[in-house]
């Protein structure tokens, strides 16, 4: 199930499971957000679209879950990511979907520049003129939590409640105990990543190579809201699909199951 790529840039983890009956569709490559890793598909998305029929992989970006360049994580930059996306790719070795979350968004974008692939998934994606506006209204109107996710790089998990993470993260009925079990797996993230994204070196829209583009989000996300939604599907000239009542971890909500058969019912009908 697990798998690695060995070369003289970090090594990869990449998580995989075959499908029992295959379908004649592409592979799918998942791509976490910030401070996360490829464990945040393992639970639902990577098992559920598999026993569907597609063969699907989840990455761990560079300094992050069981990859490689931990000591180097906030030399990394987007495009550094990016780059790994595209050593991924190239050891399926066969077209591929991505699907990037949130960072994992904004990953897919840039690579998207330099590399050719049969669709894109982006959920709850960090839109195309980055983190700037998001961050700007969640210091204005949630202060506490702002703060607490700026804490997260000094510290990791032990920086942030899990009462906070589920603000941030969840709806708020979900159990803290299951919030806690994520927050266990809670780092730091790329401070080069998140200068990035706030404006430093972000992807050039008009640049990327076209393909289609599935834009998915959620009306209860606490970082990026509807219009941030928007922003992203009219930069890739397609309509958005919103969840109602869905939060920014959309693959660990109670619901996943939803954005999960609408992500492989899309795919299959590419």
């Amino acid at each position: 199930m697990y798998g690695s790529l060995l070369s003289p840039d970090p090594e990869l983890e990449i998580v995989h499971q075959p499908p029992s009956k295959p379908a004649d569709a592409p592979a799918v490559l998942l791509v976490h957000g910030a401070y996360t890793g490829a464990w945040c598909w393992e639970s639902h998305f990577l098992p559920h679209m598999t026993q569907r029929g597609l063969e699907v992989h989840a990455l761990s970006l560079r300094g992050h879950g069981g990859s490689g360049g931990h000591q180097y994580l906030h030399f990394s930059r987007i495009r550094d990511y990016a780059r790994d996306v595209r050593r991924a790719l190239q050891h399926i070795g066969k077209p591929t979907v991505l699907v990037g979350h949130s960072m994992g968004g904004l990953v897919v974008q840039r690579t998207l520049q330099q590399q050719s692939v049969p669709g894109a998934v982006l959920m709850a994606s960090v839109p195309p003129s980055g983190l700037t506006r998001p961050s700007m209204r969640l210091a204005l109107s949630d202060p506490p939590l702002f703060q607490q996710l700026n804490m997260v790089q000094l510290g990791g998990y032990h920086m942030i409640s899990a009462r906070s993470l589920r603000r941030a993260l969840f709806r708020r009925d979900t159990p803290l105990d299951r919030v806690a079990r994520y927050l266990g797996h809670i780092q730091s993230e790329s401070l080069g990543a998140l200068m990035d994204m706030s404006g430093v070196d972000l992807p050039n829209a008009a640049a990327r190579i076209p393909c289609e583009t599935l834009v998915l989000g959620g009306s209860a996300d606490a970082l990026f809201k509807v219009s941030d939604v928007e922003e992203t599907a009219r930069a890739f000239g397609v309509e958005p699909m919103l969840f109602k009542t869905m939060p920014h971890a959309m693959m660990l909500d109670r619901d996943w199951e939803t954005v999960a058969d609408t992500v492989t019912d899309w795919v299959l009908a590419l």
